[in-house]
């Protein structure tokens, strides 16, 4: 997925929530730039920082287009993993749902 991708999905009509999951239940504590990609991470160290979708929409607004968005999990130990999002959907809620697929 691409920023744009994410932009778009956020701006569509469908999407009426207001948040970003995994199909996980995992949430994103923050955005940054790595190695050529866009990050969302979800850190379970301090999981009560979820960020909303209005922030990070405007972050975003930050990256080049064309840059590909993956997501980082990282446990209580600080052990993290990295995951290709391979879809999304959009839940009961209106919320946004990112599917991932892991790298190994």
């Amino acid at each position: 997925m691409t920023v744009k991708e994410l932009i778009e999905i956020i701006d569509s009509d469908e999407f009426t929530g207001d948040s970003i999951y995994t199909d996980d239940e995992f949430s994103i504590n923050s955005i940054y730039y790595r190695n050529g990609e866009v990050i969302l991470q979800s850190n379970e160290i301090d999981s009560e920082c979820e960020l909303d979708v209005s922030f990070i929409s405007h972050c975003l607004n930050y990256f080049d287009y064309d840059d590909e968005i993956c997501f980082m999990i990282c446990d209580e130990d600080n052990d993290f993993w990295f995951y290709d999002i391979t879809s999304h959907y959009i839940d009961g809620e209106g919320d946004i749902r990112l599917n991932l697929s892991s790298r190994d």
